[in-house]
């Protein structure tokens, strides 16, 4: 195994990868965190380039895998279209970059969660290990603190946690960043995450599986070759007028085994894709969100847990 050197950057993002740039660095990573309407499903995010190399887009899984493992949020891998939001900060690297966002910081529970330090060392650890398995060969990696250190907007912080201003708690996107950084770095320089801590017996409140509340019914036959249900390249959720009735069956037999699926209605809404993520993730199928037959069949045939 090689031996990873850490280089923490600053200064506005496009004179940060070409610092990392004349490092020689061997890969480039951005922590920041979600932010959005607090009414939206939590999600997590591990985004690249809109010019990124294969090596990028498969470290990004890996490490969106690992997110998801602890977080319990279904999480992807997203490709940043050109000059859009996030774009800039990596996309000007010479080697493979990605920027994490594990969770929206202005939910509540998600908040809770990053304000454990024992959860932010294990966030900490996912970074590194997926740094180790993608670059094992080690060298300089380039670390980034999203909206700390801006040459540009020397007071940017990032965005507001749930927590209210006057409460001894309430911090920023960018102090958790920085934290989270910071551990990577001395993972890094330690070239192990031994001894990091792992997370509480209790995840971030979720869809979770639960004992069968009623007979599982017989097996649905699966609708067909050019069934889908999943949600869009732009993250919308394909409508009901899709499939409909083919994809109810579905929904009632997940409901069947315990998982809180919302209504049968043939609409693949946020609670079916992240039931399905989810319910994937644990038969260790494929986690992408999207009911085809592996996901179908595996919810007549795999076992109750």
């Amino acid at each position: 195994m090689g031996k990873w050197t850490p280089a923490v950057l600053t200064g506005d993002y496009g004179a940060r990868q070409a610092k990392a740039n004349a490092l020689g660095a061997v890969c480039y990573y951005e922590q920041h965190m979600n932010s959005y309407a607090t009414t939206a499903p939590q999600y997590g995010l591990v985004e690249v380039a809109s010019n990124a190399s294969a090596k990028s887009k498969s470290w990004a899984a890996d490490m969106a895998a690992r997110y998801q493992a602890i977080t319990f949020l279904p999480t992807r891998v997203r490709q940043i279209p050109y000059q859009g939001r996030g774009d800039y900060n990596i996309r000007l690297t010479a080697m493979p970059a990605c920027l994490g966002e594990p969770g929206p910081i202005n939910h509540v529970a998600f908040d809770k969660w990053m304000e454990d330090a024992p959860n932010r060392a294990r966030l900490a650890a996912c970074v590194a290990e997926s740094i180790f398995a993608a670059f094992p060969a080690g060298g300089i990696v380039a670390l980034s603190v999203g909206h700390i250190g801006k040459t540009s907007s020397p007071h940017d912080t990032g965005a507001a946690d749930s927590d209210p201003d006057n409460e001894p708690d309430s911090q920023t996107e960018g102090w958790f960043n920085a934290d989270i950084i910071g551990r990577v770095a001395a993972y890094l320089t330690a070239g192990s995450v031994t001894g990091a801590p792992q997370p509480p017996a209790t995840p971030i409140p979720g869809p979770t599986p639960k004992p069968p509340t009623a007979p599982v019914p017989a097996y649905y036959g699966w609708p067909g070759r050019n069934f889908k249900a999943r949600m869009d390249k732009r993250g919308r959720y394909i409508a009901s007028k899709r499939y409909g009735e083919d994809f109810k069956p579905w929904q009632r037999q997940m409901a069947a085994r315990g998982w809180n699926i919302g209504a049968a209605d043939g609409v693949f809404g946020p609670k079916c894709y992240a039931v399905c993520r989810a319910f994937q993730a644990e038969k260790g199928l494929t986690v992408d969100g999207i009911v085809g037959r592996h996901s179908w069949v595996a919810a007549w045939t795999a076992p109750v847990t």
